[in-house]
């Protein structure tokens, strides 16, 4: 049986484009890869870790310590403080929007995602008060930082969640904040 020369030559370039686009779709797919890590980064150092964002942060930890948490302490976070979390809430939503990879964002900001979480939901629900919705995107990056550390812990997610609880591992989470070092001083 004789194939005309024409048929093995359209075979061959139909084989050649498919093999392209597969090799497009792999740099495109490492190339977003690449642009979400950089990008990670730089809300992580950049942002996060700002010199203003530093000093917002230590403020917060500060009146997460109070011992007493009540809208006094809830009014004043939402006036001098609340920037840590917004930021939280701006992450969730590049989370949410597939903006951001989930094992990126765990690599660079879970340690903070996981406490101001826990150390903020008094706030949180006063603030849900006015507004259902507010820190909901916060609240799904939480989950999605649980269940990895879940993962790799291999234990239940509620079974991390009470480890993380503990008042030893909240309190020194707070203590470091709270004692962040002035940048450029």
């Amino acid at each position: 049986m004789d194939v005309p020369l024409d048929v093995v030559l359209s075979a061959i370039g139909a084989l050649g484009i498919v093999a392209t686009v597969v090799l497009i779709w792999l740099e495109l797919r490492h190339g977003r890869k690449v642009s979400t890590a950089g990008f990670t980064l730089t809300l992580c150092y950049d942002i996060f870790h700002s010199e203003s964002m530093i000093e917002q942060r230590r403020r917060l930890a500060e009146l997460l310590q109070s011992p007493v948490m009540d809208e006094a302490v809830f009014e004043r976070i939402d006036r001098e403080a609340r920037e840590p979390l917004d930021f939280m809430e701006d992450v969730g939503e590049l989370l949410r929007s597939k903006v951001v990879l989930k094992e990126f964002i765990y690599s660079s900001l879970s340690y903070w995602i996981l406490n101001y979480w826990l150390l903020a939901k008094g706030y949180v629900k006063w603030a849900r008060r006015t507004n259902p919705l507010f820190y909901d995107n916060f609240e799904h990056l939480f989950n999605e930082m649980l269940k990895i550390e879940a993962k790799r812990r291999n234990k239940a997610p509620q079974e991390v969640l009470k480890g993380l609880r503990r008042s030893v591992e909240l309190g020194y989470f707070i203590e470091s904040e709270k004692n962040l070092p002035v940048l450029g001083k």
